[in-house]
């Protein structure tokens, strides 16, 4: 590269960070004052902070096995520890980091195409809708963006990696990246197959030299995580005992193709992982290791598949069809509540990424060699999606590669028209046009959308300590959905946090009519029990708890005070002996109680 290319590559970089920066930065401040949810995220995200402030604040390694990937929560956790856990600098990173992954767009189509490719598939990236939500919201798809620019970066650049050493670092980037996301294990197997395929001659070669060590690489990453939940958990779990669920999430009698919680589960993340425990040792009568309650769902993912070829096809093809579309069903719940925003702004929307990119990959198949790592990575999602389910947020991860493309397609069709190649035009006009009329875009309907809206109003009241705005929230989202047991709970807690424990009692029972098994609704059924003067029934309900959560240490203590009352001091004494075993830093404040106990 001359000194003249390197200046001109060098502006294009910084036009293109800078304009990515100040969207991100303008996205963030605009949020910041005027989205009513902006300090109430989505689950998901929940989930990841409090993961990340559990790493960062308390335990590094942890004291139980992954039931998520751990590489997002790892990454977000040294951010809390940099930036002394302050949020906005946290994500202001964010921002810096997405628009930085841009510029990565730029590099890798530069180095795939040209550079008036590159600068069009930046400064699209730059300004995508979806990228600056994705890089906002403090979710994997912009560090799994970042890793996977490096590592198309590094293939295409491969030539100079002239070590075995150098390919098992490329394995070990590879192996970090499978702790965020399963594609990155299809991108391995698809890069194997095709190096060994186009090196047929020099197969032994090719194979000791790069596949052997990008695979020693990968293995390593693979059983360091797999000892960490060895050692903490008990089961040799090579990532996260999630995997099972996720793949039955995404093949049985009832799915559609997208993510919907199980019937069976609570409604967030954190109660899933316990959830789907306590269905699986329900259903089978035993206690199970992590491991055992994994391939508990995978052998139910098995047993449909194995049963039911006709519905799992016809499924695969939903899966396909719903990865070439724009749904609602597939978004986050933040990205549904800015819809209006979104259809203002979004002047680059998937209904014409999609297309244009398959036009670009049909326009420029004789275009060099190295975008078939780009081909392999997309490759790799839609793979991941067709095995279990399809999220926006997933094709969000390739979605700038996809830009890639689409930017190549817009050049060639100005090279079109330039050229007045009309036939040319008409062929890709109509391919469009047919792809956007084949493949419509499917918004969620209005009832749906007023359903999560009151149900987040609830939710943001309830934290506001604003309980009548919240059981009028709770009650709308009821008349839409009768019988949603998140709705249900959580009206009934407004109503314990104001003293109506009879409306209260109802509602936990109506939960518990839909979810037997819903912890939380037992757990305070049980206090409004006690608090009704009904201690046979609340002492009938903890006992039921501990059934479910034999370490649930607060069931264990009210249980005991019930006791206690009673004078049953032999009954009480074993609920806090319990206690203890459990964790000994609790022997001091019940010391007082088993005290009482034992005193004549």
């Amino acid at each position: 590269m001359n000194l003249l290319n390197r200046k001109h590559h060098l502006w294009d970089a910084a036009v293109i960070f800078f304009i990515a920066f100040g969207l991100r930065l303008a996205f963030e401040l605009y949020l910041r004052q005027h989205y009513p949810f902006y300090d109430y995220p989505s689950d998901d995200v929940g989930y990841y902070r409090q993961w990340a402030q559990d790493i960062s604040r308390r335990s590094f390694i942890g004291n139980e096995t992954f039931w998520g990937l751990p590489l997002y929560p790892y990454f977000l956790a040294l951010l809390d520890r940099w930036f002394f856990g302050n949020a906005f600098l946290i994500r202001v990173f964010h921002l810096f980091l997405g628009s930085l992954n841009c510029v990565f767009i730029y590099a890798i189509t530069n180095a795939v195409f040209s550079r008036s490719v590159a600068l069009t598939a930046g400064i699209l990236t730059a300004v995508s809708f979806t990228c600056v939500y994705y890089d906002w919201l403090m979710m994997p798809p912009l560090l799994l963006i970042f890793l996977a620019g490096i590592i198309v970066l590094t293939l295409l650049h491969k030539d100079q990696l002239k070590t075995k050493r150098q390919w098992v670092y490329l394995g070990l980037l590879l192996g970090i990246a499978m702790l965020g996301d399963g594609k990155f294990l299809f991108l391995f197997v698809f890069i194997c197959l095709y190096e060994l395929k186009t090196h047929q001659k020099e197969c032994k070669a090719i194979t000791t030299n790069v596949l052997l060590p990008l695979l020693i690489g990968m293995i390593t990453i693979l059983f360091l995580s797999g000892l960490r939940n060895k050692l903490v958990g008990g089961d040799w779990v090579w990532i996260s005992a999630q995997s099972g669920l996720t793949l039955y999430s995404g093949n049985n009698p009832q799915a559609k193709g997208y993510y919907e919680h199980m019937e069976d589960f609570r409604p967030t993340h954190f109660h899933q992982d316990i959830d789907q425990i306590l269905v699986a040792e329900k259903e089978l009568g035993r206690p199970l290791t992590p491991a055992q309650v994994s391939q508990f769902y995978r052998n139910k993912a098995v047993q449909f598949i194995v049963q039911q070829p006709a519905a799992f096809t016809k499924l695969l093809l939903r899966k396909l069809h719903l990865f070439l579309i724009e749904s609602e069903n597939t978004f986050d719940m933040d990205l549904i509540f800015l819809r209006d925003l979104r259809n203002r702004l979004d002047i680059n929307p998937f209904a014409l990424i999609g297309p244009l990119a398959i036009l670009g990959m049909l326009v420029t198949r004789k275009a060099g060699h190295g975008k078939v790592y780009l081909y392999l990575l997309i490759a790799s999602q839609l793979a991941l999606v067709l095995v279990f389910y399809m999220l926006d947020r997933y094709r969000a991860s390739i979605l700038p590669f996809l830009i890639i493309f689409e930017a190549a397609a817009l050049l060639w069709l100005a090279e079109q028209i330039k050229q007045k190649q009309i036939l040319k035009l008409i062929f890709a006009v109509l391919f469009v046009l047919g792809f956007t009329v084949f493949f419509q875009r499917k918004p969620l309907d209005a009832a749906s959308v007023e359903f999560l809206k009151q149900s987040k109003l609830g939710y943001a009241y309830e934290k506001e300590g604003k309980l009548p705005q919240a059981q009028k929230a709770y009650l709308t989202a009821l008349s839409i959905r009768p019988n949603d047991t998140n709705a249900f709970f959580n009206l009934g807690n407004t109503y314990v946090a104001q003293n109506n424990l009879a409306m209260a009692k109802k509602c936990y029972e109506r939960v518990l009519h839909h979810m037997p098994h819903h912890v939380d609704a037992i757990f305070n059924l049980a206090h409004v029990e006690e608090n009704l003067g009904n201690p046979a029934a609340a002492k009938q309900k903890y006992a039921q708890v501990l059934e479910l959560t034999p370490q649930s240490i607060d069931a264990l203590y009210l249980l005991g005070t019930l006791y206690l009352k009673e004078q049953r001091c032999e009954q009480a004494l074993s609920y806090f002996h319990q206690i203890i075993q459990l964790n000994p830093a609790y022997a001091q404040e019940i010391k007082s109680l088993m005290e009482s106990c034992l005193s004549p």
